[in-house]
Order: structure tokens, then sequence, then C-alpha cells
């Protein structure tokens, strides 16, 4: 008899470049062995986005987690790998600090291909939870689902990733934004890529009157000392400055989040 326990969830924030960083996360979580294979059994890696600019080994970053994708599928988990705001910057053709990309057009163009491929996103749903790079306030939810009929909350979250995900494939498809070319203005009508969208938006938890609350998320893009939980403990911000020495993630069992922090050598 197959057990229905969910498979338990370890959510990573933003990387920026910081190889060590990720590989001490990915081994204290014993999702990865000493040679960075993959480890985590049926359980899942959800990476936030932001694995490039400010430190030297995004594209690294980027492959080490490619690299783990069907290892992980293979012992019936997954590596759910989303795109933040600097993935987006080098769509736009606008890298913050392209000295870690040796060719940051290559590497929109792999990012382009995987997006379509579906082995990257812009969101995720799981155990209730909806891992995007910035998160979602309500009005941006409300535009998302307009009058889509949702019987719960997680309802609600399976029909967001899917709302916010099929937006970046059809600015993909119909190249909205390409490498080298700012994003067109069709692109902004998109509202994932608003100043409040999944990839932008700062502090959604925090701000009361946006009533994000509805729906439980787990977010990066903000920066914490860390793992931060809104006051209504429905959403949770996992960046903790990894660049600069953070080492924290989130584990999801049964849908109770915890959050774990390490002691880093190199902090």
């Amino acid at each position: 008899m197959t057990s229905s326990k969910p498979r338990e969830i370890v959510a990573i924030g933003d990387v920026h470049g910081t190889k060590k960083g990720l590989e001490e996360i990915l081994r204290h979580a014993g999702l990865i062995d000493p040679d960075g294979a993959w480890t985590g059994g049926n359980r899942v890696l959800v990476q936030t986005g932001d694995l490039i600019d400010r430190g030297r080994w995004g594209r690294r970053c980027y492959d080490l987690l490619k690299d783990l994708q069907p290892q992980a599928r293979d012992s019936g988990g997954e590596v759910v790998m989303l795109i933040g705001n600097h993935e987006l910057m080098v769509l736009q053709g606008t890298p913050w600090r392209p000295e870690d990309l040796t060719n940051p057009t290559k590497f929109g163009q792999t990012v382009i291909h995987d997006i379509m491929a579906r082995t990257v996103k812009a969101a995720h749903a799981e155990q209730g939870y909806l891992f995007s790079h910035a998160g979602v306030r309500s009005r941006l939810r409300e535009r998302l689902l307009g009058t889509r009929s949702v019987s719960s909350s997680v309802d609600a979250t399976e029909a967001l990733a899917q709302a916010i995900n099929e937006q970046l494939q059809e600015a993909v498809r119909k190249v909205m934004f390409a490498v080298d070319k700012a994003l067109t203005k069709d692109a902004w009508a998109h509202p994932i890529f608003s100043d409040e969208g999944v990839f932008w938006n700062r502090a959604v938890g925090e701000v009361s009157s946006a009533g994000a609350g509805a729906i439980r998320q787990v977010v990066g893009h903000s920066v914490h000392t860390r793992i931060h939980a809104s006051s209504d403990r429905r959403i949770h911000d996992i960046d903790v400055a990894i660049c600069a020495g953070g080492r924290a993630y989130l584990r999801v069992e049964n849908g109770r989040p915890i959050p774990v922090d390490l002691a880093s050598p190199s902090r």
C-alpha cells in the first residue's frame, strides 16, 4: 500500500553565485554527498531564484542544480528551480554583475530553453504553499485567478502557480523579452513582471493591507539575517544573504514549516 505522506520539502533562498554556501546547505540538509551527488531520496528541493550575480560562481550554481534534477527524479524526488529578478535581468540583457557569467547571452538562452522545457519555472505549489521569488500580494492573486473557482487554499496555490508559469511561458514564447533586448511594453502587461509581481515585490508578508497571508507562501528576494516569518506565520522569507555568509534553509514537513539555521565557517 502506497503511503500518502507528503514528501518533505527543503527550500533555499537567494544564492547569488555562492557555490560554497549552496553546497554547505545541501549537505547539511542531507540532499547531496561530499561528491555532490543526490542523496535526498524522495524529498523536494525548491530554490527560489537569484542563483546568479554578486558571487563568482552563478553559472556553476545553476549547473549544479540542473545536474541534480535527473538524479532526484530517479529517486522519486524533485529539484525545483525558480527564476528570480536577477535571472530575469539576464533575459532583459541587463545582468547586475555579469562577471559571474562568462557568456551572459548564452546563459540567457539556456534559461529560456529550460523555461520552455518546464525544468525552470517562476512558481511552484506543494503542501499548500506557493513558492516564488518575491511573493504574491492579494491584488495580484485576484488578478491572476480572476473568476476562477477554487475550493481551498491548496487549490488556490496550485491555480496561482499554474497561472504564473503560463504567463512566463507566454512571455518567452512570444519573445516579449529576449537576450540583449529590453523587456517589451507588452511583457509588462503581464502582472507577474510588475513592481508588485513575483520577481520584484518586497515585504509581501509585512503589508497587512495586501492580504497576502490568505495563502501560505515561501519567498526570497528581501534579505533577513535568518528565516523570517510574517506576523501571522503564513509567509516565510528565506533570503538569508548566503553571499554574505548566511546559512539557513526552510524544511516543510506535513505542511509544518521548520527553519533550520546552521553555523557557517565562513561567517
